[in-house]
């Protein structure tokens, strides 16, 4: 029995494929869970429309990562953080948590902090290195500042 994929199935295809399973498989699990069609012409009409729809989407998004990665290109984020009496030391370390937020109020765009990793734990005053994975396809090595707060 053909049927048209609504989502990704494993061991089987990605949503919109038209797939070739047995009819016991496709009305008893793929159906009444809404990961599959049986393949006709409404259905199809339905699956490529849904695939141009999201073409676009990932291209809107993808522009948007670009213009994100354009803006942090050069730029150096800042974070105050607290120290002891005598050093460079921080109390804490600087967290990705952090980092997101300090992003997200320069660009002006929600900032995922799982997106952003840390090669080694900031624990000490001066510049440190970020990678933030915008999108699958953008990625940028940033440079992040951190100095001592003043009111402490």
């Amino acid at each position: 029995m053909k049927v048209i994929l609504l989502e990704n199935v494993s061991n089987l295809g990605e949503a919109g494929d038209v797939v070739d399973v047995k009819s016991g498989y496709c009305r008893n699990y793929l159906v009444p869970r809404g990961m599959a069609e049986v393949l006709s012409t409404k259905a199809l009409a339905e699956v490529e429309e849904l695939k141009k729809v999201a073409i676009r989407r990932a291209e809107r998004e993808l522009a948007k990562a670009r213009e994100i990665a354009g803006k942090l290109e050069g730029h150096t984020v800042k974070i105050a953080g607290k120290t002891g009496a005598r050093g460079a030391r921080l109390y804490g370390s600087v967290t990705t948590q952090a980092i997101a937020t300090a992003i997200a109020s320069f660009t002006g765009s929600e900032t995922d902090k799982r997106k952003i990793s840390l090669p080694e734990p900031v624990k000490m005053l001066g510049l440190h290195k970020y990678v933030y994975k915008i999108h699958p396809e953008v990625t940028i090595e940033g440079q992040l500042e951190v100095v001592k707060q003043e009111n402490q």
